[in-house]
């Protein structure tokens, strides 16, 4: 139960998820008015720096990660691992692959940066330390998320009671 836990802690980390509300399935309004070539600039800096394969190598690895653990967790059948793994690639291929977020983080990119500082930070992506950068970038991730897991490890039976009161008392709050 742990190694679920902190693989799905990891997973969030991976992400970025804080909060999670299935109601909201449209780009926060605060990215609706962003200017429209500044978009256009940000996903041309997005190609630049690959972040199509990017994304896909961290998302591979965080389902290969989950996978080894679930399997030590739950089950070591290689045939029910592998139907896990594909119904997962599945899932999030349906609902976050690349091709669906594309357009929504080039709007954060251009919320964030400037033209000028998005133009620079493509012109740095194609210098040999920015492609360095690049492809050392998911194996640097995979690493942070097993030394991440490695700190957390210690720690999981206070995470999880910590967790069950967090749930236990904002049922309550919501109750009020």
């Amino acid at each position: 139960m742990k190694k679920i836990i902190l693989t799905s802690i990891s997973i969030a980390l991976l992400l970025g998820i804080t909060t999670i509300h299935a109601e909201e399935t449209k780009v926060p309004a605060s990215t609706e008015n962003v200017n429209h070539q500044a978009i256009i600039v940000a996903q041309e800096m997005l190609e630049t720096i690959h972040m199509d394969t990017t994304y896909s190598k961290m998302i591979n690895q965080m389902l290969t990660a989950q996978s080894a653990m679930l399997a030590e967790e739950i089950t070591n059948d290689k045939k029910t691992m592998e139907g896990y793994t594909s119904f997962m690639q599945n899932f999030f291929n349906k609902y976050i692959s690349w091709d669906l977020i594309k357009e929504d983080i080039a709007k954060l990119y251009a919320k964030n940066y400037t033209i000028s500082e998005l133009n620079d930070i493509k012109k740095f992506y194609l210098t040999p330390i920015g492609q360095k950068i690049l492809k050392l970038k998911p194996q640097i991730m995979a690493e942070s998320m097993k030394l991440t897991q490695s700190k957390i490890l210690p720690h999981m039976d206070e995470l999880q009671e910590e967790i069950v009161n967090f749930i236990k008392n904002t049922k309550e709050k919501e109750k009020k």
